[in-house]
């Protein structure tokens, strides 16, 4: 919030009004009214008057507070202390749960890709690419229109169908099937249950 306090104490101190100001700036009477008001002016009119009677700039501005405590250096410097710590403790926090929730996914993927874990479950890339072009086939799609429905990249598309990529990553995985409406388990294990 700002405030003119200290130029409307000079000002009545020296017997000068809002008016005689605006004469002896050159300042419309619209910006003299904003002194009243305590509204913003420009750092130009605030210099100006700073320069007309040789005063530093907290002699004719303050900023405030919204509960009305003067801003000083050294409040300014507390509060600003105090946001940081606020921030540092909340990045904390964030940092907390998202390494939580990275832990949570490795656990999940080395549940569902890992052959260690699921011991009946082997992915093979010839069978996995075979599902994925049955699929595409089944569905009635060409490469370049399942690459439009999936967001993968044609060349990524090809890659599976092919075996040539053998580490498919599990998002176009899933984008696959969210397509094709089949099931992640089946499309990249060939389990019994298509859905």
């Amino acid at each position: 919030m700002i405030s003119y306090e200290p130029l409307i104490e000079h000002l009545k101190s020296n017997g000068i009004t809002i008016k005689v100001l605006g004469e002896l700036t050159g300042l419309s009477t619209a910006t003299m009214a904003k002194f009243a008001k305590n509204e913003s002016v420009t750092l130009e009119t605030i210099d100006k008057i700073c320069v007309l009677f040789g005063l530093p700039i907290e002699n004719v501005v303050q900023i405030k507070a919204e509960d009305g405590e003067l801003f000083s250096s050294g409040t300014y410097d507390d509060r600003l202390l105090r946001i940081i710590k606020e921030l540092r403790e909340e990045l904390k926090e964030k940092e907390k749960l998202l390494e939580s929730y990275v832990v949570t996914s490795e656990a999940r993927k080395a549940k569902v890709f890992s052959p260690t874990v699921q011991s009946n479950r082997e992915f093979s890339e010839g069978s996995f690419s075979k599902r994925v072009k049955e699929m595409r086939k089944t569905v009635g799609l060409t490469v370049k229109e399942l690459a439009d429905l999936s967001g993968l990249t044609q060349p990524t598309i090809t890659n599976l169908e092919n075996g040539s990529n053998t580490n498919p990553k599990i998002n176009s995985v899933i984008k696959l099937c969210d397509v094709f409406g089949c099931s992640v388990d089946w499309l990249m294990f060939g389990d019994d249950n298509k859905n």
